[in-house]
């Protein structure tokens, strides 16, 4: 359907002036779907097709500051769902990004936000799965917040999540943001391992958990892509549990598998600390000592394990040499939860570009953390920052590699203009500005992490023998673990001490007949 007046438009009474310049609200009849669109304005910045009179009612006109109202001026999400959009329309530089809402909102960035829409045309067909607000971020530490500041009790008064402070994160500024999915991070510092660490990733998951319980109108805890088609259409929060940190299964597959079972559905192989199977980022560095010189024969398994289980391997935080064995050894694409382009700031964390090329190769993705010393490897830097190392990924390992990481709540600076999670739809502003597509903002939104998540559910498959074969005993720190199962039944395979042993009182036993 072109941008034309031919087609009604349903504005305040007849077409009126709203009460207050910036605030909208539009009735319409009630549609089905999950889709977003983009529509330009027509030429004459008075009409978006099938809505409203845009240059009366919302900020979407040029003929308006480009900032549009305070932000604090914006009504809330209002009820009626809109009619579709089908067609863009060239014209107008401003743009207006519908997106999966309960109505329709006016952004200061001179957007206007239309919800419950599907409708075909250049975003794609009707029940295409992409029934955001506005976005899918990878990685946000809010659980460790709510650890270090109230111990995970989430009924006292002060961590009520929609009036939480302090925090990158919160109810209204998630709706602000027009979040639609989240990956929580159940992260557990790496002082933790040998010691407590299972515990701690527990206790983490369970306040996800919780979470879901105590605010079940804005979130849904779901563990594979359908439950997050329906959480969209729902109108809440897909909720996913991430975990941080290979050290938080203690090299147990045992307990990976039983952490996938509690929801788990990404894990970090490292994070700041080699696990007795990986090496991290600080071997890069000269920092840490590499261990496994990327991954040991005991971490292939564990990626081998994931993959059967569908569990997606993150490679935020690991060395570059486990970056290249778990791409090279994943059936399914990998991803990097929250990293940035190496090329643009060299800190070891963000991502090379021979690294990204393998990215592009696999069909993996890399979601660009927004922490200042990722972004700019200073103590300040901009949203237009982070939007070059999105071009960058872009460039070198195509634009279905490339998304939203985030790290709220999980950083001490953040650049100016990404202060905390409702700016995102800002940063789409930036990429759309940069003549972005359609397709190609779609991607980086959630469409290209779905992509990912649904190949790693085919890749998946449980009637697979599970990986049993431990680590080995000599591999693990034994001062405050036991050793059942080790000594009744070593496995001589991985323990050659054992086997050197064996062979030497059985040549000695021969050289005595």
């Amino acid at each position: 359907m072109p941008c034309s007046s031919s087609h009604r438009r349903v504005g305040w009474g007849g077409g009126a002036r709203s009460p207050k310049a910036g605030h909208t609200h539009i009735p319409a009849p009630s549609l089905q779907g999950e889709d977003f669109i983009l529509c330009k304005l027509s030429a004459s910045h008075t009409q978006l097709p099938s809505v409203t009179d845009c240059w009366n009612s919302c900020p979407c006109s040029s003929l308006f500051p480009r900032k549009g109202p305070r932000r604090e001026d914006l009504p809330e999400v209002l009820s009626a769902p809109l009619p579709g959009l089908g067609v863009e329309h060239r014209g107008a530089a401003n743009l207006c990004l519908g997106v999966f809402t309960q109505g329709a909102v006016c952004h200061p960035s001179g957007w206007l936000l239309f919800g419950g829409l599907e409708a075909p045309g250049p975003w794609g067909h009707p029940g295409w799965p992409l029934s955001l607000s506005l976005a899918f971020p990878r990685h946000n530490d809010l659980p460790w917040q709510l650890l270090t500041r109230f111990n995970n009790q989430l009924q006292v008064e002060a961590a009520n999540l929609t009036s939480l402070t302090h925090t990158h994160t919160n109810i209204p500024k998630l709706k602000a943001g027009f979040v639609g999915g989240q990956f929580w991070s159940a992260y557990t510092p790496c002082d933790t391992q040998n010691k407590d660490a299972v515990k701690r990733t527990l206790e983490q998951i369970d306040v996800i958990h919780r979470m879901c319980q105590m605010y079940p109108e804005t979130f849904v805890c779901v563990t594979n892509s359908t439950g997050i088609r329906q959480a969209f259409q729902e109108g809440k929060i897909a909720s996913l549990v991430g975990v941080e940190g290979g050290h938080s299964i203690d090299s147990s597959l045992g307990v990976l598998r039983t952490l996938y079972h509690l929801g788990m559905r990404y894990m970090t192989l490292t994070h700041s600390c080699n696990t007795p199977w990986a090496d991290n980022w600080l071997v890069d560095t000269g920092e840490d000592k590499g261990e496994s010189q990327g991954l040991s024969p005991f971490g292939q398994r564990v990626v081998k394990e994931m993959n059967r289980l569908g569990v997606i391997i993150d490679l935020a935080h690991v060395s570059v040499s486990t970056m290249k064995d778990a791409l090279s050894l994943s059936k399914a694409p990998v991803l990097f939860s929250h990293s940035s382009a190496y090329s643009l700031c060299q800190h070891r964390c963000n991502v090379p570009d021979d690294v990204l090329q393998l990215v592009n190769q696999t069909g993996s993705l890399v979601m660009v953390n927004f922490y200042n010393d990722y972004v700019s490897c200073k103590k300040e830097a901009t949203l237009s920052q982070v939007a070059d190392h999105l071009d960058h990924i872009k460039k070198v390992a195509g634009a279905g590699a490339v998304g939203f990481g985030g790290d709220f709540d999980g950083v001490s600076r953040l650049p100016l203009g990404l202060e905390d999670v409702s700016k995102y739809p800002d940063l789409v502003a930036e990429l759309l500005r940069r003549q972005w597509t359609e397709a190609e903002v779609r991607g980086v939104l959630a469409n290209n992490l779905l992509r990912v998540f649904e190949a790693v559910e085919r890749v998946s498959d449980h009637t697979q023998t599970p990986e049993e074969e431990p680590i080995s005993l000599d591999k693990l720190q034994d001062s405050c673990r036991t050793n059942y199962g080790y000594s009744e039944a070593p496995s001589f395979h991985h323990q050659p001490r054992v086997l050197l042993a064996s062979l030497t009182t059985v040549l000695l036993g021969l050289c005595l007949l």
